[in-house]
């Protein structure tokens, strides 16, 4: 233990003579001055940007198509709610809601309404 207080101290007398502090018990902590910030001249500044905002296109909302009647598929043999809604661009959950199905079963020569 003594050589390593003695490394120690020798290591904090060599360190006090460096930055030359009179006693390493006597260090007061000076705060730190704040600087303001540096001021930029046109010079500095970088010119500004730009912003470019690009619009997507939307889509004409087409009102809801009261008049036109609403469209029937019959069914085919092996055909499935499925293939009739990627047919027509309608989920299965919206064939059942209206043709009022509440499980998967269809049969062939029914008729489904496809459309509203």
């Amino acid at each position: 233990m003594d050589r390593l207080e003695s490394a120690v101290k020798s290591q904090l007398d060599e360190m006090t003579a460096k930055n030359k502090v009179a006693s390493p018990k006597k260090v007061v902590q000076k705060p730190i001055a704040k600087t303001a910030p540096e001021k930029t001249t046109p010079e500095k500044q970088a010119p500004p940007v730009k912003k470019e905002v690009i619009k997507k296109p939307q889509k004409e909302k087409q009102p809801p198509a009261t008049d036109t009647p609403a469209r029937y598929h019959t069914v085919q043999p092996n055909e499935t709610l499925y293939r009739i809604g990627l047919k027509y661009g309608i989920s299965v959950d919206r064939l059942k809601e209206l043709n009022q199905i509440t499980g998967n079963t269809i049969k062939a020569g029914q008729k489904l309404r496809v459309s509203p």
